[in-house]
């Protein structure tokens, strides 16, 4: 038989004992006391009737138990990585990132990170799994600087989960970068190879493809551009914050070819100061681009190798290094350094120092 004390003193229940008996010959019973702790119940036993148990006291055991109960900390919900990038990263980065750098990382997330570990829980994702997801990708031909780009966007996205309080730490911490060979991941055109690209290479991308070798902007930069952007007579371009890599407004100066063929733009299309002024995609040049290289015969190489061929073309004719960071917009010298090793003149002429 059960006695309910809701009443006076809710939670309580008393469970009478047809087994045990108290010493004045009535029944004993046993207290218990129940509760909701995250949406759930619980109910503890507490003692019999015959032990110096009441009611009251139940009552009063019972909400000093649910108090630590809810003191302490509980169990993290369990959540997929998709479920997080869904519910939390993606507008995470949406509202934090340059559109560039938004745009890079969600086409990381559908087609790598989403198809590997999208369907694991957050707490499944372990240093092993991610080691061996490292040692798949080297062992299918990618190369190092390609998975470290994979790494950094999935120890970021469990860094904000830890923030967010759904981890207690980051798996990933103690995995290093891969080592990276700059000099084998990057390539420049000479006059020649510039020439024969330009001769093999559809005339609807003459323009775009000037303005790359000869400003070394980046892609998403000089698709940004508008002609308000553009003051053709003093001869330089305003790159505005939200499409300059390190954020902030930034004059250039025109090369004298990139002055006459803006020139010869605005003549020939009368844009408005709101029209950008390449309307090309960046997949569409790159196709344009590999097709062309076929044709003249030459070996493949990327859209951002035109931004290469512009600093090396520099460096080799004796601007430098400092200046060519200034033109590049690298954050750290130490990227600019890359180019060093073809301007050999500046060890002659510290040598040509001594006396």
């Amino acid at each position: 038989m059960i006695r309910k004390s809701k009443k006076k003193y809710p939670g309580v229940r008393e469970v009478i004992s047809k087994k045990h008996k108290l010493p004045n010959g009535l029944p004993d019973s046993i207290f218990y006391f129940r509760y909701k702790i995250n949406g759930k119940d619980k109910e503890v036993r507490l003692g019999r009737k015959s032990e110096g148990w009441t009611a009251q006291k139940a009552w009063m055991e019972g909400q000093k138990l649910k108090a630590q109960a809810l003191a302490k900390p509980q169990a993290r919900p369990e959540m997929t990585l998709t479920q997080f990038w869904d519910n939390h990263y993606y507008n995470e980065i949406k509202c934090t990132n340059k559109p560039s750098t938004f745009r890079d990382k969600v086409c990381k997330w559908e087609k790598i990170i989403k198809p590997t570990f999208g369907h694991l829980s957050l707490q499944a994702i372990t240093r092993a799994i991610v080691e061996q997801h490292i040692r798949n990708r080297l062992a299918a031909g990618k190369a190092p600087a390609t998975v470290n780009r994979d790494l950094s966007l999935l120890k970021h996205m469990l860094n904000v989960a830890t923030s967010f309080g759904l981890l207690e730490t980051n798996p990933l911490i103690a995995i290093k970068p891969l080592r990276e060979r700059n000099q084998d991941k990057w390539k420049f055109l000479t006059q020649k190879d510039m020439e024969k690209i330009k001769k093999a290479l559809s005339p609807h991308y003459h323009d775009l493809f000037l303005f790359l070798v000869y400003m070394g902007m980046r892609m998403g930069a000089t698709l940004a551009i508008r002609w308000q952007d553009v003051d053709i007579e003093k001869g330089i371009i305003f790159k505005r914050a939200y499409s300059a890599k390190s954020g902030t407004n930034e004059s250039i100066p025109m090369h004298p070819k990139i002055k006459t063929l803006l020139q010869n733009r605005y003549e020939r299309f009368s844009p408005k100061p709101d029209d950008r002024i390449f309307v090309h995609s960046h997949s569409n040049f790159a196709k344009a681009l590999k097709t062309a290289l076929k044709k003249a015969g030459l070996p493949h190489i990327r859209v951002h190798d035109l931004r290469h061929t512009f600093a090396s073309w520099l460096v080799q004719n004796g601007v430098p290094l400092k200046t060519v960071q200034e033109l590049l917009d690298h954050k750290d010298i130490k990227t600019t350094m890359r180019y060093a090793h073809l301007s050999p003149e500046h060890l002659r002429d510290a040598i040509n120092q001594l006396p």
